[in-house]
């Protein structure tokens, strides 16, 4: 894989280890070839018109090669001009020229195909307009009421139907990539943290105490994967009551055509319509879990909680569900579930049901 980099040659090595950090060894970067702009011992492997840095990393290997142009002047006034005046990101030339040039330098993203890292300290995210809105609006909830790390929203705005999200970039690695192979007493610390900031969801006031709506943090639709009938695009409620809520869901698995259907009417009626509604994240997976190592190899912390876009305030069982039903085939992760819905299993064994007959698989 050829990864192509323009930058000035004194922040060429720098620039190199700090945004390769989460997919590159430290200590693997050397120089190529003889020259003065690298002062690490050269291997003289290439000549002089065509300077090369290798750079070694697991399971791939890129190749990154300085060329200097006439566009250097204008990258380095567009990052000053978006470090200053932020909303310049609007601007749809800006924020092209912004992506391209970020396409090559961060190659990595976060896991998910609409997050781009932007820049040294910022990522792009995009998706429809109601849906950007909603996590924005949760992710300010959050950061207001709890201390559970979360990016930082620096700029948001739509076009037309679609929303874009400039945050903060958090480095770690994803749980995903990294969580089976750490100790067991590392993966217990990591649970434990995020059932600490689940209680700290839980513990945040609803706006209308008495009579609990549910919704997304400002009151509006819900957007979640596994309520949706065809994807996040299409929102749900919001809803004035959990009773009307679970009348919803079941009316939309009654138009699906499934073997199961005749059931429905057994599984509504053992439903709970008086339970807690507390603010939840709705995804909290390996996938969405940032973690960090320290120094000495020895402790593991949980860095950023991301994915913001299903949050919202929901029955107090479905932390726990939808935790427990990401996580189903993953040894140690399962603990997360089991914590998160003490005390409601009867209700998560019914949602687990009635998600196997939207998939078209007997309960």
């Amino acid at each position: 894989m050829l990864l192509h980099v323009e930058y000035l040659p004194s922040g060429l090595e720098r620039f190199l280890q700090r945004e390769n950090e989460a997919i590159m060894t430290p200590g693997l970067l050397r120089p190529s070839c003889d020259s003065p702009f690298h002062p690490l011992s050269p291997f003289k492997t290439c000549n002089d018109t065509n300077q090369s840095l290798k750079l070694n990393v697991t399971r791939n290997t890129f190749w990154a090669r300085y060329t200097p142009n006439s566009n250097s002047i204008f990258r380095i006034l567009t990052w000053f001009l978006l470090c200053i005046y932020p909303s310049c990101i609007r601007n749809s030339f800006i924020r092209s020229r912004l992506l391209a040039i970020a396409k090559y330098r961060f190659p990595l993203r976060y896991g998910n195909h609409n997050v781009s890292r932007l820049t040294y300290s910022t990522v792009l995210k995009t998706g429809s307009a109601a849906q950007m809105q909603a996590e924005v609006d949760a992710m300010r909830f959050v950061a207001a009421h709890t201390t559970i790390p979360v990016p930082r929203v620096r700029h948001h705005w739509s076009e037309g139907s679609k929303g874009f999200t400039v945050m903060d970039y958090i480095p770690g690695a994803e749980a995903r990539r990294v969580f089976a192979g750490l100790k067991p007493e590392q993966q217990q610390r990591i649970v434990g943290t995020l059932v600490g900031y689940v209680e700290q969801l839980r513990s945040i006031p609803h706006p209308s105490p008495l009579k609990p709506w549910i919704g997304s943090a400002s009151g509006g639709a819900l957007f979640e994967v596994g309520m949706a009938h065809s994807g996040l695009e299409e929102g749900w409620g919001p809803y004035a009551d959990l009773a009307a809520f679970n009348d919803a869901r079941m009316a939309r698995l009654a138009q699906i055509d499934s073997p199961m259907g005749d059931r429905l009417r057994d599984y509504r009626h053992a439903m709970q319509d008086h339970l807690p509604i507390v603010f939840t994240h709705a995804a909290i997976h390996r996938g969405n879990v940032l973690l960090k190592q320290s120094p000495d190899g020895t402790q593991v912390d949980v860095v950023a909680l991301l994915d913001w876009s299903s949050a919202g305030w929901r029955p107090i069982f479905w932390e726990g569900h939808r935790s427990d039903w990401l996580g189903r085939s993953f040894k140690g992760w399962l603990e997360l579930g089991s914590r998160l819905y003490a005390g409601y299993k009867q209700d998560v064994d019914l949602e687990r049901n009635l998600l196997r007959i939207k998939l078209g698989v007997a309960p």
